[in-house]
C-alpha cells in the first residue's frame, strides 16, 4: 500500500522504506512467488465462501488459542525468524498485532490475496521520493527477488541486502532502518 500511497500522492510522500516488500506477480513484471500464493490462488479461485470460511476457522483458532495459532504459524517461517519471534516479548507483539489485524474479520486477507495476485494499476517506476528497501536474503515468506526488482524499478532506490537475514530483519536492524527514515 505504501507503494500505491507513493505512486499516487507524490506531493505528500517525502519516502518510502520497504522491508521485504511484495511486488506484482503473476504479471510477467517478477515472476517471484511466495510460498503461500499457491494456497491462496487455490483459495481465490474457489466460492468466496469457502475462502471466507477457511480464514475464518483460523481465526477461531488464533482467538481459542493464541499461543497454538502463533506457533503452527511459526513453523512454517525460517529458522531465523523461528528464533527472533519465539522470544516471549516478540511473540507477545506479534500475537497483538494479529489481534488488531484480525479485529473486525477476515475479508482484509481475502482482499490483500486478490491485491498480490493481479496486476497493480500502478508501476512501481513513477515512484518519484527516495526510496530504501531492506532485504533479507533468506527470506522464505517474501521471495528477495521482489524487493531486488523493486530497486532496479523505482528511480534512485537504494537497496538495502541482508544476506544472514530472513523475513523479520526489523527486530535486529530498526537503528539502521530508522537512521535512514
Amino acid at each position: 500500500f505504501a507503494q500505491a500511497v507513493a505512486a499516487y500522492l507524490p506531493e505528500r510522500v517525502l519516502s518510502l522504506t520497504l522491508i521485504n516488500p511484495l511486488a506484482p506477480f503473476g504479471s510477467g513484471l517478477t515472476e517471484a512467488k511466495p510460498p503461500w500464493a499457491g494456497a491462496g490462488d487455490w483459495l481465490l479461485r474457489r466460492p468466496p465462501s469457502l475462502a471466507l470460511n477457511a480464514f475464518g476457522a483460523l481465526n477461531l483458532l488464533r482467538k481459542a488459542s493464541p499461543a497454538l495459532f502463533e506457533r503452527l504459524q511459526l513453523a512454517g517461517f525460517h529458522p531465523l525468524d523461528r528464533r527472533r519471534l519465539n522470544q516471549s516479548h516478540i511473540l507477545e507483539r506479534f500475537t497483538a498485532s494479529h489481534d488488531l489485524a484480525m479485529r473486525q474479520g477476515v475479508q482484509h486477507l481475502l482482499a490483500d490475496l486478490h491485491l498480490y495476485r493481479n496486476p497493480w494499476d500502478f508501476h512501481p517506476s513513477s515512484i518519484s521520493c527516495p526510496a530504501h528497501i531492506y532485504v533479507g536474503l533468506k527470506d522464505i515468506q517474501v521471495p528477495p527477488a521482489c524487493g531486488k526488482w523493486l530497486a532496479e524499478v523505482i528511480p534512485g532506490a537504494t537497496l538495502h541486502t541482508f544476506p544472514d537475514e530472513a523475513h523479520y530483519l526489523a527486530h535486529v536492524h530498526a537503528e539502521l532502518i530508522l537512521r535512514n527514515l
